[in-house]
Parts: C-alpha cells; structure tokens; sequence
C-alpha cells in the first residue's frame, strides 16, 4: 500500500458500508496476510500474536465460547487449540462466512456457525450460555467505527424507563427490539455465565485514537473514569462517580434537564461537567451493563505493526479481560 493510503482515513465522513457488506467479496490475498472487504483492511496476519491473546482470554472457563467476527480464523483457530467444549462463531459476510464452514470441518471441537450481523443473531441467544466470548467485528459505518463494541456491551436502553431502573435492571421488561435483553444489561453480561469471562478489541478505532488523541493505550482505556475537576453549584450529579456519561442518553451538553423530559434525580439524564466523546470511554460502559472494576482488568503487549498497515501503528496492544461476577 501506499503512504498515500496510508494516511487515507479508514472511513470518509458519513460513510456507511451495512447495505453492501455481507454480498461484498472478502479479498483474502494470496500468501493469506491481509482481509479487505469494500477496499476495507479488515484483518492482517501481523496480528496474530494479539488475536491469541484474546482467544485465551475468551477461552480460559472452558465450556461454550462465543466469537463474534471470524475473519481470518487467527482468534478461532487459537480458541480450538484450548480444552473448550463448543466454540460459536457469529458472521456476516458471506465469502467469510463459507470460509468459517469450510474450517469448522476439521477442528477437533464442536463449532456452531452462526452467519447473519450480531445485531440480529446475538438476540436470539439464550442467556447465561457462555463461558467466554470474543467480540472483534468490523465497524460498518463511520458513525459506528469508534462505538460498535458499546452496542454490544452497553445497556439497552428504552423510553418510559428512569435511571434507576436502567442502572439496576429491576424493570423484568424487555426491549422489544431485543427481546432476550433487559434494562441494565448489556448483551455480553447477559449472554455470559456467572463467573464467565469476555474479551473484545476494536482496532480500526482504537489506533486511530493513538495517533490523534493518546500515546499511552492503558489510559485510553481507562480515561473515562478520570473523577471531574469542577462543576457549577447548581449541576446535578452525574451518572457515575467517575463524572462520566457513557453513551451520551437523555441530553446533550448544554441541554436542561426540563427539555430533555429528565425525572427529577434520574441519574441516567443528570448531565456530567464535561462529557467525552463516546469512543474516549472504555471502562464506563462495562460499568454501566453490569460489570463490577475489580473484575476488570487489562494486560498489554508489545507488538510493533508493518509500517504499510492503514488502521494501527502503535507498538502496544491491549486485552481486556472482564469476568461476570
């Protein structure tokens, strides 16, 4: 690739590729080192060392793990070499997803594969089912490319429903959009076990944000949970300690709480002093969906990329491992 694509954004402003991508040809290159999908650099042989990682988090309870993206089956095939009992791959595209059927053929243990986008497969799952899980998709659309993980990890929210009830999850009601989901959980926490484990990346943001917002990957990680410096007499209290405001609900910066329809003390609609940017928060959406901070943890590699890789240059690596209590 060029220097000249190099320095290319990896999505123009509004761009939005969900209509085309599962039809969409997966260009798996000759010597096998690189996935493009729509021009798209979806994966590369260079990650190896770090898709590994993820898989032996996903895959430390044993029992039934759950990959959310298949790609070049580094993760997957990393996740069957560990004593697991069954290994449940969700994806989309259609060449990859005859490639993962192609694999599952002659793996030593059973692998359920499930094509469709995880928005409308992963509600349909049962609760509580998994050991682990893997989520490391693709972003789809420029709007999606620094959140994606948070619609897979965050609570789902609903109209009607005060903050209290979304934090805590004692509404019993579902979503009507999700059916197998409820207020105050996020799909991972739902989907896993007591005591299971998951792990996720989202490299295509998370290396842009080291080139253009941080050079130290631990606190991009954890940013969001940096306490607030100051606010007016008269703000209310925000929705967590930390001064955070994951996702952005029930107002925007500068909005009050009358135009909004917020309840009087509903923390969910409480407005922080300085709300970051959606993709500056890591920590507080796993907060937020259930996860507690002390079974949060993180460890870090070092990895130095191809100069020629258009999504990631940082030399370090970050996997998360977040256990469900």
């Amino acid at each position: 690739m060029s220097s000249g694509a190099a320095a290319a954004p990896i999505f123009a402003e509004g761009e939005d590729c969900r209509a085309a991508w599962r039809e969409a040809t997966a260009g798996y290159d000759e010597p096998d080192a690189h996935l493009e999908i729509l021009g798209k650099p979806v994966m590369e042989r260079w990650e190896t060392p770090y898709m590994h990682s993820l898989a032996t988090v996903a895959a430390s309870k044993g029992g039934r793990v759950l990959e959310v993206g298949f790609g070049m089956a580094i993760a997957a095939s990393k996740v069957q070499e560990q004593d697991i009992e069954e290994h449940w791959i969700i994806e989309c595209n259609e060449g990859v997803f005859r490639r993962l059927q192609h694999w599952a053929k002659a793996q030593p243990h059973k692998v359920v594969p499930l094509k469709g986008l995880w928005e409308d497969v992963v509600p349909t799952l049962p609760d509580g089912h998994f050991s682990g899980i893997l989520y490391d998709t693709y972003p789809l659309s420029e709007d999606t490319w620094h959140t994606h993980q948070f619609n897979f990890i965050q609570v789902t929210a609903r109209a009607g429903l005060c903050g209290e009830e979304l934090g805590r999850g004692l509404s019993g009601r579902s979503s009507p959009e999700f059916p197998n989901s409820f207020p105050g959980q996020g799909h991972a926490f739902r989907l896993l076990r007591p005591g299971g484990v998951l792990t996720y990346c989202n490299l295509t943001s998370w290396g842009e944000l080291l080139k253009s917002s941080y050079s130290d990957i631990e606190k991009m990680f954890e940013v969001s949970c940096s306490p607030p410096q100051s606010r007016a007499r008269d703000e209310p209290e925000p929705l967590h300690d930390c001064g955070t405001h994951p996702w952005g609900w029930g107002r925007a910066k500068g909005v009050g709480a009358s135009q909004t329809g917020a309840r009087p003390g509903c923390p969910l609609t409480a407005a922080p002093p300085s709300p970051p940017l959606p993709q500056e928060t890591q920590l507080g959406p796993l907060l937020q969906a259930g996860f507690r901070r002390e079974n949060i943890s993180t460890s870090v590699m070092e990895l130095q990329p191809p100069p020629e890789c258009r999504y990631y240059s940082h030399p370090r690596m970050i996997t998360p491992t977040v256990l469900k209590h």
